[in-house]
């Protein structure tokens, strides 16, 4: 389920698992489409929130902002219960006012992107967007590495370390 930063459920949301099987006409994520109720259009788009947004106890003091709701996921099990996703590889300037308005003035946002260019790109956007406004680090995951190949005690490690 998708919500918004009220938690109001916007829609449902799904990923393709094995991503051999990914087509133009099988994309790896579906959304919901256009959908009319009671002669009002519905429009899904995923650039107005952020994943998980609406969990956030806000206003936080550490909020890490990764590419896609299976990171979310699997930082949450790891114990990292600040965390959102973006659903995709760049951000929108409202998913950025909402990413600002979570995190305290005083308080940190971490990047941690999958290490491909798609990441670098959501990295670079992220700071270019956030970093004027609240203090920002980009954790760099190697080549091919994504959120979900690190285990528990990396994470602890990799988000420990930067935030001594």
């Amino acid at each position: 389920p998708l919500h918004n930063q009220k938690g109001v459920m916007i829609g449902y949301a799904g990923r393709l698992i094995n991503d051999v099987e990914v087509t133009d006409e099988q994309p790896k994520y579906k959304f919901p489409g256009e959908r009319e109720r009671d002669g009002v259009v519905y429009e899904f788009r995923k650039t107005l929130f952020v994943y998980n947004g609406h969990r956030v106890q806000g206003p936080a003091g550490n909020l890490i902002v990764v590419e896609g709701f299976p990171a979310v996921w699997w930082l949450h099990q790891a114990g990292f219960d600040q965390v959102v996703g973006l659903m995709g590889s760049s951000c929108s300037d409202e998913q950025a006012d909402i990413i600002k308005n979570i995190v305290s003035p005083g308080g940190r946002l971490w990047f941690f992107p999958d290490g491909d260019p798609a990441g670098e790109h959501c990295a670079i956007d992220l700071l270019a967007k956030l970093s004027p406004f609240r203090f920002v680090r980009w954790i760099k995951l190697e080549s091919g590495r994504q959120p979900t190949d690190c285990g528990p005690q990396e994470l602890a490690t990799l988000f420990n370390k930067k935030q001594q």
